[in-house]
């Protein structure tokens, strides 16, 4: 796949490359797994979110009016 970045992107990205001795596309593949881990991570937690919830849903209307 070929992707293609705003040239101040790409001056950034070759400065920190330099600055921590990496090779760029190391680095621009790196900061993109964890971008999708993040997203699968917080995906899960609004899932399990959404789930207790609805489990709770009860306890949660009686709180509510009390």
């Amino acid at each position: 796949m070929l992707v293609q970045l705003e040239q101040r992107l790409v001056q950034q990205i070759e400065m920190l490359a330099r600055q921590q001795r990496r090779d760029p596309a190391a680095l621009v593949q790196e900061a993109v797994e964890q971008y999708i881990a993040r997203q699968l991570e917080e995906e899960r937690f609004d899932a399990a979110i959404d789930r207790i919830i609805r489990e709770h849903t009860w306890l949660l209307n009686e709180l509510a009016q009390r």
